[in-house]
């Protein structure tokens, strides 16, 4: 018993400096103001000592309640989407709670990288087409 709830124990978050962050702004704030409108955080880190696996967090805040949001790790930038990065099945929606916080983790079966570009954008799931909400470049470890 006490194995089995070990196994499924959070991990803890790893340092930053080993981990890919991002800030999740809307597209039309320039001001960077955390009061007003959603916006979160993501990162990506290894998940393995190997680096033969990937592991993403994301957290936002001042969301809709009880709204569903599709979210994914694109290739690229927010302004230069290149294409969504990992297998879409890893993905699972996340739906805000009563007070407009809502979080979730991927986990890839890939090589973690060293380079590149990517960055993480959120949509509100409305109808057939989601529409963009908050979206954050991946700035790699210094």
């Amino acid at each position: 018993m006490r194995r089995a709830a070990h196994a499924v124990a959070p991990q803890a978050d790893p340092p930053a400096t080993t981990r890919w962050n991002a800030t999740l702004w809307e597209a039309t704030d320039t001001t960077g103001d955390t009061s007003a409108g959603p916006h979160g955080i993501a990162w990506m880190a290894p998940a393995t000592p190997d680096n033969h696996a990937i592991r993403v967090r994301i957290a936002m805040h001042r969301a809709d309640p009880a709204q569903k949001y599709a979210w994914r790790v694109h290739f690229g930038k927010c302004d230069n989407d290149l294409g969504v990065f990992g297998p879409p099945g890893a993905y699972r929606d996340l739906v805000a709670d009563t007070t407009g916080v809502a979080s979730g983790y991927a986990l890839f079966w890939l090589g973690f990288p060293s380079s590149g570009q990517y960055f993480v954008r959120v949509d509100r799931v409305e109808g057939p087409d989601p529409v963009e909400l908050i979206c954050g470049n991946l700035v790699p470890p210094k």
